[in-house]
């Protein structure tokens, strides 16, 4: 068959320089009517394949059948973006290392294959990937009709570089990122008009990590920044960035009268002028290491002064104890009556609710309520008579859609609300078992604080705060 690209052999070349070339690449060039870049680069060893037109009037005869060394590089840029769409971590340059490791540089990985900027690629690599899809189990047809698929999905995806080029801009300039670096390919591609779009899943990944740059652009942040440009480059193996750290190295100091240098191992001047920005993984270890450990041997710290990661723990704690307050207040009996009156439906008789509107399933009424169906299951359990009152038994049982919109309504069903999602965090696991007799849950019951320490101390970094909940 006659290819696009022939392949020239020695004796191809001996024949050329025997029999063909005179000696005088300007003269022959225009005898052929060919670029003098062309004959050129052929005379001096530079190119080693011809197109069949070109090999026509060099040799003035029809080109030899070959086997092909090239084919088209359509089918193989199918390949690899199904490739890259069914593996997610996959990228084009491991592919790339694949295709020429011990061949040629790696540093600078060659896109034009990919991006069809060479319309032909080397056989090899064109077997190399449909081998990965062989050993699946797909035939050449199957994946051709996936890559159709694939292509015919994403077809309203891509999104125009002009769209991105404004987001491109504000990248630059807020996280000091190349262009090419959050693309995957030279910038220089779009800008020539040789790339035109972007897959719609890179444009959401843009346009998330823009809006996290503007808001750190807002609210400057060195921490924040470093943190998104990390995301972009990538971690540097056996090191981390100082600003993660610096809030902890400022504490150390202040409350444990720690020198910064001791840690860095030289001055803290160049990390606060960004001209060093990592320190060494066992550098940070220790200092969060020492951080913890001069908090628990000086408790009289406040809260407010402790670097942040630790402060949140604290606040976390106080947070939980304030939740066992609230909870111990409502499981007396007095507010369980008050529970009682929150519960009670606004119409004495289902007929009533009945003739209002649906009945939603459990799942369906925990939705509605803002609950976890766990919680759910244990306020029922607590007030049965009430939901026997109105609810309706069939196979499973239901609550009226217009009584589920009343507690929402009603402002202190809040707080029965948050007593109950607490319980179901507590309690290890409840049973459910609908029966025509009523909704029943067995639950291993959560011992609550006692209701008769409402009024607690809460011993915390900052002092004591002395709580007196009422909730009447």
């Amino acid at each position: 068959m006659t290819l696009t690209r022939i392949e020239l052999s020695r004796d191809m070349m001996e024949r050329f320089f025997e029999d063909i070339y005179g000696g005088d690449v300007s003269e022959f060039s225009a005898h052929k009517g060919l670029p003098y870049s062309l004959i050129y680069n052929l005379v001096h060893g530079r190119i080693h394949s011809l197109s069949a037109a070109d090999y026509r009037r060099i040799f003035g005869e029809d080109p030899p059948e070959q086997d092909p060394d090239r084919v088209s590089g359509d089918y193989f840029r199918g390949m690899v973006r199904l490739w890259l769409f069914l593996n997610k971590e996959a990228t084009e340059k491991e592919l790339y290392e694949e295709f020429y490791a011990g061949k040629r540089s790696l540093k600078k990985p060659d896109y034009r294959i990919f991006s069809g900027a060479t319309k032909t690629v080397e056989k090899r690599l064109e077997q190399i990937m449909e081998r990965k899809f062989r050993n699946q189990g797909l035939s050449r047809a199957e994946i051709r009709s996936w890559i159709d698929e694939l292509d015919r999905s994403q077809e309203y995806e891509r999104v125009a570089f002009e769209r991105v080029k404004p987001l491109l801009e504000r990248l630059e300039k807020h996280l000091n990122v190349h262009p090419t670096r959050v693309l995957n390919r030279w910038i220089a591609s779009y800008e020539s008009g040789e790339l035109k779009t972007i897959s719609g899943e890179l444009f959401e990944k843009l346009k998330d990590l823009d809006r996290r740059a503007e808001a750190a652009a807002a609210k400057p942040s060195r921490r924040t920044v470093e943190r998104l440009r990390e995301e972009v480059y990538g971690p540097r193996q056996g090191l981390v960035l100082f600003s993660g750290i610096a809030e902890e190295l400022g504490f150390l100091k202040a409350w444990g009268s720690r020198s910064p240098k001791k840690y860095l191992g030289r001055s803290i001047g160049k990390y606060r002028r960004s001209k060093l920005k990592r320190i060494a993984a066992w550098r940070a270890e220790r200092i969060l290491q020492d951080s913890e450990k001069l908090i628990a041997e000086r408790p009289e710290i406040p809260v407010k002064a402790l670097p942040r990661r630790y402060r949140l723990k604290q606040w976390g704690r106080l947070i939980g104890a304030l939740e066992q307050t609230i909870v111990a207040g409502m499981s007396s009996k007095e507010k369980l009556s008050f529970e009682k009156q929150v519960l009670k439906p606004v119409y004495r008789a289902k007929s009533e609710y009945e003739s209002a509107g649906a009945f939603v399933t459990v799942h369906e009424a925990a939705a509605l309520l803002g609950m976890s169906e766990r919680a759910f299951g244990l306020l029922m359990a607590a007030h049965s008579e009430v939901f026997k009152q109105i609810g309706r038994y069939e196979r499973q049982w239901r609550i009226p859609d217009l009584y589920l919109r009343e507690l929402s309504a009603r402002k202190e069903f809040s707080l029965v609300k948050a007593k109950y999602e607490w319980l179901a965090k507590k309690v290890p696991r409840y049973s459910k078992s609908d029966s025509a007799g009523g909704p029943t849950v067995q639950a291993k019951r959560s011992e609550a604080p006692a209701a008769g320490r409402r009024s607690e101390a809460l011993r915390s970094r900052a002092g004591e705060i002395s709580l007196d909940l009422s909730l009447n």
